[in-house]
């Protein structure tokens, strides 16, 4: 049985050789993986703020390497969903919508109960891809200045409120800015889209 117990010294040494050839090509893949990781991470949220949040890649860029950015201002229509539950309290107080040459000044005190609260809230109610002090980049549908608001269980008036436009994106960058679909962007500002607050209280982008 002895010598079944010889084995040649290059069978014995062969597999530590082998581990010491292996374990610095594994260190050298998790280096890879380790340098790859955040560009991964990186690309999966541009990926999220372009489809997701609705920026495009211009303002992406901007968001990401702009220092001077806000980090408080969310992406376009986020403004514009934010700015409705303000525009619905005012409504339903009011049981009209506000007037056109003033609906800013008139919304922005639904949803701030003091001036701190309010500044804040002003980053609401400018588009983010508007960069200066005085650009704010939404319009009001100036045909719904003063109009009564829809009945609740009127139908027919809810469903002429979700193909009217409300507040968009607007070329006149003023503030109070109000007036016609003809203010619309062109193209879109968004990636060649324009973002839309309807009158039923959805936003889209088309």
């Amino acid at each position: 049985m002895l010598p079944n117990l010889l084995v040649h010294p290059s069978l014995i040494y062969t597999p530590i050789l082998m581990g010491e050839t292996e374990s610095p090509r594994r260190r050298s893949k998790c280096c890879v993986w380790v340098f790859l990781t955040p560009f991964i991470l990186i690309g999966v949220g541009l990926i999220f703020l372009y489809f997701y949040a609705g920026f495009p890649p211009k303002q992406v860029w901007l968001y990401l390497f702009n220092p001077k950015r806000d980090l408080h201002v969310g992406s376009c229509l986020d403004n514009l969903r934010e700015m409705q539950k303000a525009l619905s309290a005012y409504v339903v107080s009011n049981d009209r919508y506000p007037p056109a040459d003033r609906w800013m000044d008139e919304v922005i005190q639904y949803n701030s109960p003091d001036d701190v609260t309010r500044k804040e809230n002003w980053k609401r109610f400018r588009c983010p891809t508007s960069t200066g002090e005085d650009e704010y980049g939404y319009a009001m549908n100036a045909e719904l200045s003063g109009a009564l608001r829809p009945l609740e269980k009127d139908k027919a008036e809810w469903a002429r409120a979700e193909k009217t436009p409300f507040i968009f994106d607007s070329s006149d960058t003023s503030r109070n800015a109000h007036g016609s679909l003809s203010l619309l962007p062109k193209p879109g500002r968004h990636d060649g889209k324009n973002n839309m607050l309807y009158a039923d209280g959805h936003a889209a982008s088309e």
